[in-house]
């Protein structure tokens, strides 16, 4: 369950500002100067492995890569990733992956390797080959769904159990639910299924439906199994969930979204952004961006503990820590939206969010005819000081 609403004007906005600054570091970028793929033993498993060094002036710590199997794809994106330093300005990573003696024989290839450093800058993609060749004797056959139940448990939680029939482990589930109004949740993940027998497992997982939504039918559907052979069941049935609730909620609106600091020092600091908003139900979804001088930063959805002020009131405080290897110049928070328990979501925050990063710490900048001043030497000021125009939002209207 992941989504991402940007506006369409605050991104125009904001991609044509990070656009104009993206060429500050390019001589930083990093190259990955090696990369292998091998197949080893551990435990008496087999694994893959992948090992990958880039060439950087600062440290790297974001890997992205996929890999493919015989079936299709077995994963893929990018993530934070520990980087050891193992020389002058080159970083190294290990990626394993273990090999079930249930999956398929034949070639499994990494792809789409690349790497980003504390800079911010992302290397090109690697080129060379990383497959593996792997050969199993155990063949597994396609899973199949023999049973699903759905119990209330009260309190708006639901029991949902799952019965498949399978040669070899059953590890994966994908699932939906969606309201009278809209999706709650959606996608597949990995699970524990347990051996009930020979060649049956058994999951069980348990969903909230909130006392705030909407009465009405809640749809379970898309619910299908894979085992350790990359084989997928075919997709079960949808089932009805009856619910009556007496609690009714409306679309949240936020009140006030607030930036600190709007000035950084060149060796970096903590950015936060507050979020204020009024609702008659619990706020617990958050949706932001943030770009950088060289890009995107992050950017999607996800589930918040808001705090409850009293009187309709709820806050989030959002916190991204800008290094002293970042690229200096404006970041933007862009595409701020909240939902609360009723599944309601708010207008967008149409305004964008700026704190400036110096390149300096001992000079000041004048730009677009704002000065920035440096921090000075023993200041007990950390952020910086500025004459002219902030950046900080006060009340959304």
């Amino acid at each position: 369950m992941f989504k991402r609403f940007i506006s369409a004007m605050a991104f125009v906005v904001a991609t044509a500002t990070v656009g104009s600054q993206i060429a500050l570091a390019y001589d930083a970028k990093p190259v990955i100067v090696s990369a292998k793929a091998v197949q080893v033993m551990v435990g008496g498993h087999k694994v893959l492995k992948m090992t990958v060094t880039a060439k950087s002036p600062t440290p790297v710590n974001w890997l992205n890569a996929s890999l493919e199997g015989p079936r299709g794809n077995i994963f893929g994106g990018g993530s934070g990733a520990s980087f050891t330093k193992v020389g002058p300005d080159l970083y190294q990573n290990e990626m394993t992956e273990n090999v079930s003696e249930w999956a398929p024989s034949g070639q499994y290839s990494f792809k789409n390797i690349s790497v980003r450093n504390d800079a911010q800058l992302g290397s090109d993609d690697y080129h060379g080959d990383l497959s593996v060749q792997v050969k199993n004797t155990k063949v597994a056959a396609k899973p199949v769904i023999s049973s699903i139940k759905v119990n209330s448990l009260g309190n708006g939680k639901y029991e949902v159990l799952v019965e498949a029939k399978s040669n070899a482990p059953v590890n994966w589930i994908n699932m939906s639910l969606d309201g009278p109004n809209k999706n709650i949740f959606g996608g597949g993940s990995g699970a524990t299924f347990s051996k009930k027998a020979d060649d049956t497992w058994a999951y069980r997982e348990v969903i909230d439906i909130s006392p705030y939504g909407s009465s009405g039918k809640y749809i379970l559907s898309g619910i299908s199994v894979r085992n350790e052979g990359a084989l997928e069941s075919d997709v079960h049935d949808k089932i009805a969930i009856n619910v009556t609730n007496t609690k009714k909620g409306t679309a949240p609106v936020i009140t006030s979204v607030k930036i600190s600091p709007t000035i950084l020092p060149a060796s970096g600091g903590t950015l936060t952004v507050t979020i204020e908003a009024r609702s008659d139900a619990p706020v617990n979804w958050i949706n932001s961006s943030l770009y950088g001088p060289n890009g995107n930063i992050f950017g999607g959805g996800s589930r918040a503990t808001f705090e409850d002020k009293g009187a309709g009131l709820y806050s989030y405080t959002i916190r991204e820590n800008i290094s002293a290897n970042a690229p200096s110049g404006d970041y933007h928070f862009i595409g701020l939206s909240v939902q609360n328990a009723a599944y309601i979501e708010s207008l967008p925050y149409f305004g964008i969010l700026t704190a400036r990063k110096l390149s300096s710490d001992s000079k000041d900048e004048r730009i677009n005819g704002t000065l920035y001043r440096a921090v000075t030497e023993g200041s007990s000021a950390k952020t910086g000081q500025f004459e002219g125009n902030s950046s900080e939002a006060g009340s959304a209207q």
